[in-house]
């Protein structure tokens, strides 16, 4: 079987904890903030990194779609072997 990969986004979600009491019960607290970047394959270049939980949520919901509207591909996608 053949797959084609345009780009590859990277998401490493954190690390944080959950209040569970108080003013601020089911608030998360971070001590590494999510972040996210996504590399474009077929031109070369990258989108991010973005960081805070909301940023990443938006980014990775639509860093294709957008991208997509500014990719100019320096070569033709490469076909590789799935493993």
């Amino acid at each position: 079987m053949t797959a084609r990969m345009s780009g590859a986004l990277a998401v490493d979600f954190g690390d944080g904890y959950e209040i569970k009491r108080g003013d601020l019960t089911g608030h998360i607290e971070y001590r590494r903030p999510p972040r996210a970047v996504y590399a474009c394959l077929r031109c070369g270049t990258q989108e991010g990194p973005v960081t805070g939980p909301l940023a990443v949520r938006r980014f990775v919901d639509t860093v294709r779609a957008v991208h997509a509207t500014r990719c100019h591909p320096a070569a033709p996608i490469t076909e590789r072997q799935a493993a």
